[in-house]
């Protein structure tokens, strides 16, 4: 009798350390998370690599190291910004990723293995970074989903309101240009801005604001872009283009002008390595299809604009104690 209850009192102990073993170990893994985005839990060890770029483009974009913890962007510690835009890239990733998984869309692998090498090119400079191979690679297949949920989302998307050709699918999935491509009539207004100082630069970008309202307010195009305009091809002709394939043009110019309609005027200055145009599309001269650039220019255009609901209508729960502590 004695030698039962000998038994029974530390067996009873050991399953009641044990319980309170397992039920501290599942507290610690609920909670061991930084967000929660649409029920799905993102670790640390998930969440650190973008906040590790993140940190790494700001110290690039100022030329040198930054105190972290000291030092203000826009009166807030250089630390809480960079875990902001972190937290929000993540956000952005983790959501286009879901909605991907709920089409169905995936990588094959052959495609994870060519991203993987790619990753693997790039081994020291993730090593200076603190990023493992496996960390960035999972970053590029995100990316690849990505891109390849934008081109099914267009695919089932009505675009019969819009000016701007046609994208051939099948071109593009297989990385082949299309053969019959859309030319386009239009005109621009050129300010340069190569070479010139921020301030410099500043004070074009005023200039061309000024023009651009006086010709949203009914000024007469050609007539100001012979009294601006620093492009020399266009300039005597009223900044006009005739018959130019889609493809010709710097990315951003075409993105813009094959968004509008025929004699519409973008809204807006548009940026390219030469400076600030003022664009308006006289007429789409010829249909057919969009260059594969300008092609995957309308498609993140559009994706863009879709996605942003998703990410705006996503359930975000942030752990505070674990997302501050991530440096």
């Amino acid at each position: 009798m004695g030698t039962k209850r000998k038994i029974f009192i530390p067996l009873l102990i050991t399953v009641i350390l044990l319980a309170a073993f397992v039920f501290a170990w599942t507290c610690i893994s609920q909670n061991d998370y930084v967000l929660k985005i649409n029920d799905q839990k993102i670790s640390m060890s998930e969440f650190e690599p973008y906040l590790i770029l993140q940190k790494a483009s700001m110290e690039e974009q100022k030329n040198g190291e930054i105190d972290w913890e000291n030092e203000l962007i826009e009166e807030t510690p250089a630390i809480e910004s960079a875990r902001e835009f972190a937290k929000q890239s993540m956000i952005d990733t983790v959501v286009k990723v879901q909605q991907a998984k709920a089409r169905k869309i995936s990588l094959t692998k052959e495609e994870k293995a060519e991203l993987r090498k790619t990753a693997e090119k790039y081994v020291e400079r993730l090593k200076e970074y603190g990023i493992t191979v496996e960390e960035f690679a999972k970053m590029t297949e995100d990316v690849s989903l990505i891109d390849k949920l934008a081109l099914d989302v267009y695919k089932t998307t009505d675009h019969t309101s819009h000016n701007h050709g046609e994208v051939d699918v099948t071109s593009l999935e297989k990385g082949e240009a299309p053969q019959d491509v859309v030319e386009f009539d239009s005109r621009h207004i050129l300010f340069l801005t190569q070479g010139l100082s921020d301030e410099e630069a500043a004070k074009v970008k005023a200039t061309a604001e000024e023009v651009l309202q006086k010709i949203l307010n009914g000024a007469d195009f050609a007539s100001l872009a012979k009294q601006y305009s620093e492009d020399p091809g266009s300039k005597d002709n009223g900044g006009l283009y005739e018959n130019i394939a889609s493809g010709s043009f710097v990315d951003s110019y075409e993105a813009a002008a094959l968004s509008l309609k025929d004699g519409e005027i973008y809204p807006e200055l548009v940026e390219s390595s030469y400076g600030y145009h003022i664009i308006k599309l006289e007429k789409i001269s010829k249909p057919g299809y969009l260059s594969n650039t300008a092609a995957r220019n309308l498609i993140s255009k559009e994706f863009d604009e879709i996605s942003k609901k998703w990410v705006d209508d996503a359930k975000v729960e942030i752990n505070e104690q674990r997302y501050n502590s991530a440096q």
